[in-house]
């Protein structure tokens, strides 16, 4: 066992077999319980509830296994709820779900994956609706919320998918070099999220050209002044003639010349216009791990990077990411070192032991508190019957005792082979052999125990003759009285035969 009791290693020529002794006894487990939970309980003692809640858990640990089928998801779990319908109610409760999972290694959620998870959730359940499932990572980043405010606007997705895009990038290019485990890489994009258009025009004095040019010119004469006579006193004289030539006259000359020339001035007229979508700025922040070196103790020693492959990696991060520094991007690389921390989203798997109680957890309470029962039972119930028993023994050993004594005094009267001596008055009866000299005495026979009465009174195959009816009798009250203690020491006879 290695990597703290996690891995089992076994030589390469058994690890088929490895395989197939685990296979018969259920492991790997995953942890979660599914339909055999219908299997391993019985439906005798189990209420309606109890049914209600093995198949909501059988249901929520066959989703779980399902979703953790997925590509780079490492577990999941499920929660669902479904209400029951109260009797004379007209509104109906839908039911809900929620699915937390947590992908391995590096991995983020994507969003396909996670809509998958919605559709798949929603269509194992009925009446459950694709929009009541919340997905999240182990992280807590909600990735479809029931109200679906993670897909009101699309520049929230295109964000989202542009970080992730960029945090593949750079995890891609430095996991063959510094190891998938020793690096964490994150990402920020700014969109720009206005419309904007720009127009600007601009001109340049000194080129010009000759557009067009106008000329013209005009001549004008004028003159100015009266035909007619003027009015005198000589017109009034007979045979007077008045002349023309004494006529006022007036002449004026004018002349204009004009000449427009057009010139073109060249101009530059500048037109952006910018959409919803493009990108302001970005920046990536990458920790990388330090490297863990052997000591003369056999220890490991945590040493950080250089700083020249510190600029190395970032020099890659920023080819990787298209890095523009007009536009106020930004890249970070740091080295610190990394701490593991186990994961409290999802226990640790258990055995298949541990799967078992919990599965049966009821049930073994019922059966602890009928051995509780019986023990209580035993203790105040069983113990005063023991005690009576106990002291009629007592008070019949006497009488056993003379029993037997008289079972053997038939037999000595009738073949000579045994006799059965009364005593003296106070003494008990004495039974002695026909050759036993020794025995014919005074002395009194010891008290016998249970064991040996009843071997004294079952042992008739050493008995020669016949056997009183009246011992019989009283063979068979004694077996009625201690049953118990006549079953045990016949088990100790078969026993003792056997042997």
């Amino acid at each position: 066992m290695r990597d703290g009791g996690t891995t089992l290693f076994v030589p390469q020529p058994s690890v088929a077999r490895a395989r197939m002794a685990l296979a018969e006894e259920g492991l790997p487990s995953s942890g979660a319980m599914g339909y055999e939970l219908f299997d391993q309980q019985g439906s005798l003692g189990l209420t309606s509830f109890m049914q209600q809640i093995n198949r909501l858990r059988a249901l929520e640990g066959e989703l779980a296994r399902t979703i953790t089928a997925l590509r780079d998801v490492d577990a999941a779990r499920v929660h669902l709820v479904l209400p029951d319908r109260d009797a004379f109610t007209r509104e109906q409760i839908t039911p809900s779900a929620s699915v937390v999972v947590r992908m391995r290694g590096n991995f983020a959620l994507e969003k396909a994956q996670a809509s998958a998870i919605q559709s798949l959730v929603s269509a194992s359940v009925p009446r459950l609706n694709s929009s009541a499932v919340t997905v999240m990572d182990s992280r807590g980043n909600k990735i479809f919320a029931n109200d679906g405010s993670d897909m009101a606007g699309a520049a929230t997705g295109m964000k989202a998918e542009a970080e992730l895009a960029l945090i593949r990038s750079v995890e891609s290019l430095l996991a063959p070099r510094l190891g998938a485990q020793n690096v964490r890489v994150q990402a920020a994009v700014e969109f720009a999220r206005n419309r904007s258009r720009l127009r600007e025009q601009t001109f340049d004095p000194s080129a010009t050209a000759v557009r067009s040019t106008q000329s013209v010119e005009e001549a004008e004469i004028n003159r100015e002044g009266s035909n007619e006579q003027p009015v005198t006193v000589e017109q009034n004289l007979p045979q007077v003639v008045v002349g023309a030539e004494n006529a006022a006259s007036d002449l004026n000359n004018s002349e204009r010349s004009e000449q427009v020339t057009n010139y073109e001035i060249s101009s530059r007229v500048f037109e952006q216009s910018t959409e919803p979508g493009g990108i302001n700025r970005q920046s990536v922040g990458v920790l990388v791990n330090g490297i863990y070196q052997t000591d003369e103790a056999g220890n490991q020693v945590y040493v950080p990077r250089s700083a020249e492959e510190l600029a190395r990696i970032e020099n890659l991060v920023k080819s990787a990411i298209g890095f523009d520094a007009s536009r106020g991007d930004q890249v970070t690389v740091e080295n610190l070192e990394f701490i593991d921390i186990a994961s409290t989203a999802f226990p640790p798997q258990g055995s298949a032991l541990m799967a078992f109680v919990q599965s049966n957890l009821m049930s073994i309470l019922r059966y602890l508190v009928l051995l509780v029962a019986i023990a209580l039972v035993s203790i105040f119930g069983l113990r005063p019957l023991i005690t009576s028993l106990a002291n009629r023994e007592g008070n019949n050993e006497n009488r056993l005792a003379i029993a037997g004594a008289q079972g053997r005094s038939s037999e000595q009267g009738g073949d000579g082979d045994l006799a059965l001596e009364p005593g003296a008055d106070g003494e008990q009866a004495r039974l002695d052999g026909p050759d036993d000299a020794a025995a014919s005495g005074a002395r009194a026979l010891p008290k016998p125990s249970v064991d040996e009465r009843l071997d004294q009174m079952l042992e008739v195959r050493a008995v020669e003759g016949k056997v009183r009816a009246s011992s019989l009798r009283k063979l068979g009250d004694i077996v009625e009285d201690n049953p118990d203690e006549v079953v045990a020491i016949l088990r100790s006879w078969i026993y003792e035969d056997a042997a």
